[in-house]
């Protein structure tokens, strides 16, 4: 059974009055009586399977059929534990006494989880439990299921379940763990205050519960053999993901409770015993490479301590899934999917001394079994390292972008032909030109995902912007200048060796002759940072074309050509281009024929 939380904020529903769940409930209440509403009573050690079918009671809201049920609290069964499951989509619905909405859930077929409800109302008092079908199409038989309440206890053992009440004088409640082996260990907690936090300390482990729905706490983590100790704190409970609510046709991986209002809470452990030679997590160094098995969504983090400027390269490898990694740390957020050979992934950056959570998880949204390598270096870091300021022409630079564009300012002092690189191996680069009524971007200019701009300059400042197109990382970005060797024209002759280049309005071309004076080998190229460029050469008979014969979207033509004039027209892919491109004619003096 597939199941969701549906976006439900407790604090907000408590002034729902009785008036609501009768609603729900089809107005059969009776007035003045303790309970809102006549139902059965659910009686532990009675297993309960019912049906919602056409003659059960109707729901006013939406006409769908409905049953409800009873808990009440004794000394002697002051909780109560279900497991739901039904053939059909239901709504289930909990309330307390007095009507006031406690806790809903929406359960769909399909998967073979059950939904859990976890009652305990005050000694005394009762909760009620409302099944009602999605539409008036749904129904069908249903079963409440009892579990055995777990046992109150002072210590923690893995694949164990045990029920607990909140101190209200402390506040704190701390249960100590031992593990005798390397160990992958999840952690549930189903609070009915949904106040407590949770978290995890001991060797090389600091890890804090995540939220889902209104009372969960889940926490996934990988223990080497000792000594560990579980928190839990009131007043102290995370936010949950607002993400998770925008998908109510999803699967939530922790929204499988219906849980009950009051001070007393369950913790579930499980654990897997990892084969010998795996490792989850624990603290990375140079030259490691290891072995790990992946369990979860959440992933398996590690721990990487740098004692100086670093050059660090991550790798994650798998046969069984599609890897993503990601670095975190000191003003590092890092992340990548398949830069590394195939669906595997690559993390390359220079990193501050601290300390950097690196972690090895799956692509896919959905939980993923299977075995990964994980490979680390590390060697320290002596160049230049800068992610602003100047960059002076004829010199290069390593930088690291984080989620915002780094910027630079480069100066020149006379017409130059000036080539500007950005290249990396961990993100998809995108670089950008501005000033002097400059504005040039390029992505993949340079090969592969990096950039290149090429272009003619006027002295003065410019402004260059590190971009990209996805991901973040490391980056090593490099300025030529040369002198103005080509010269500026939008018409006229070309002969072997020329470079020019020419100002491309949207709507039109640059029309040039091409003189070729024997039989050869001939190479045209028209490359821009601002213009998809596209070649055509007319003459002798020929009508020869290209787009991206070039790197990027730049334009090669390479052709045998007789010896003639021709006619050389260069132009945008798109009517709109416009820009700056520059042309470059070579020809083979080896195989001319005269």
């Amino acid at each position: 059974m597939t199941h969701f939380f549906t976006r439900f904020n407790p604090n907000t529903s408590r002034w729902l009055p009785a008036l609501t769940a009768l609603a729900l409930a089809s107005g059969c209440a009776t007035i003045g009586s303790d309970r809102f509403i006549e139902a059965p009573e659910l009686v532990s050690g009675n297993p309960l399977q019912a049906e919602l079918n056409t003659s059960s009671p109707a729901n006013l809201n939406n006409g769908s059929r409905y049953s409800a049920h009873w808990f009440c609290a004794t000394d002697a069964v002051p909780n109560a534990f279900y497991t739901f499951q039904a053939p059909f989509p239901a709504e289930l619905t909990l309330f307390n006494q007095q009507g006031w909405l406690i806790d809903q859930a929406n359960v769909m077929p399909g998967a073979s989880t059950p939904v859990d409800i976890l009652m305990g109302p005050t000694i005394g008092q009762c909760s009620l439990l409302v099944v009602n079908g999605n539409d008036s199409e749904a129904y069908g038989p249903y079963r409440l299921i009892e579990q055995a309440i777990a046992n109150p206890d002072d210590t923690l053992s893995t694949d164990q379940s045990l029920l607990g009440s909140i101190d209200a004088d402390t506040g704190r409640i701390r249960y100590p763990l031992s593990v005798d082996s390397p160990t992958q260990i999840s952690i549930t907690l189903r609070d009915a205050s949904r106040s407590l936090g949770m978290s995890l300390s001991g060797p090389a482990v600091n890890a804090d519960a995540k939220a889902c729905g209104s009372s969960t706490l889940t926490l996934d983590a990988y223990l080497e053999p000792g000594n560990y100790e579980l928190e839990l704190l009131t007043n102290r409970r995370p936010v949950a993901d607002a993400d998770e609510y925008e998908m109510p046709d999803t699967a939530l991986p922790c929204g499988d409770a219906l849980v009950d209002e009051g001070s007393f809470y369950q913790l579930d452990t499980a654990s897997t015993t990892l084969p010998q030679g795996i490792r989850n997590g624990g603290l990375l160094s140079h030259g490691d490479t290891l072995s790990g098995l992946l369990l979860s969504t959440a992933g398996n983090p590690y721990r990487l301590v740098l004692e100086q400027p670093s050059e660090v390269i991550v790798n994650l490898a798998s046969d069984d899934f599609d890897t993503l990694l990601s670095v975190s740390g000191p003003d590092t957020e890092l992340d990548n999917d398949d830069t590394g050979d195939g669906t595997n992934s690559q993390i390359s950056s220079i990193l501050m001394p601290g300390t950097y959570t690196v972690t090895a998880m799956s692509y896919e949204s959905y939980p993923v079994d299977g075995l990964y390598t994980l490979g680390t270096q590390v060697t320290p870091f002596g160049g230049d390292l800068r992610n602003e300021g100047e960059i002076a022409p004829n010199s290069s630079l390593i930088g690291i972008r984080s989620d915002t564009d780094n910027r630079y300012m480069m100066t020149i002092d006379e017409p130059s032909e000036v080539s500007i690189s950005l290249n990396s191996g961990s993100f998809d680069t995108l670089l950008t030109l501005t000033g002097n009524g400059l504005n040039l971007s390029d992505d993949d200019g340079g090969g592969d995902t990096n950039s290149l701009i090429t272009t003619i300059v006027q002295p003065g400042t410019y402004t260059l912007e590190i971009g990209s197109y996805s991901g973040n990382g490391m980056y090593n970005l490099s300025v030529s200048q040369s002198a103005l060797s080509g010269t500026l024209m939008n018409s006229g002759e070309l002969y072997s060796g020329d470079v020019v280049y020419g100002s491309l309005n949207s709507r039109s071309n640059l029309s040039y002759t091409l003189i070729v004076d024997a039989a050869r080998t001939v190479r045209i190229d028209a490359t821009s940072s601002a213009v998809d460029t596209l070649i055509s050469l007319t003459g002798q008979g020929l009508a020869l074309e290209d787009d991206d014969g070039g790197d990027g979207t730049n334009s090669r033509l390479e052709e045998y050509l007789p010896a003639g004039t021709y006619t050389l027209n260069i132009r945008g892919y798109s009517s709109d281009d416009s820009g700056q491109v520059r042309i470059e004619v070579q020809m083979d003096m080896s195989d001319a024929q005269s």
